[in-house]
């Protein structure tokens, strides 16, 4: 495999409706500043990276909404 082979795997183009429910749910909780917002996303883009692992099973809806 190779290095352009695993960045275009490891490459989050977007949200699913779970996951862009749960981040804007979370996201009216509490005052966001946009450099916030963009550091919670890119939170939320690397758990999804390593959720897409084969080597690891889906979170559950109550445990991504933990989770984020």
């Amino acid at each position: 495999m190779t290095d352009a082979d695993i960045a275009a795997e490891n490459q989050v183009d977007s949200f699913d409706e779970e996951t862009f429910e749960i981040l804007v749910h979370c996201s009216e909780q509490i005052e966001l500043t946009p450099r916030t917002g963009k550091r919670l996303i890119n939170i939320c883009k690397i758990l999804q990276i390593i959720w897409k692992k084969p080597s690891t099973q889906p979170p559950t809806p109550e445990s991504k909404t933990l989770i984020i």
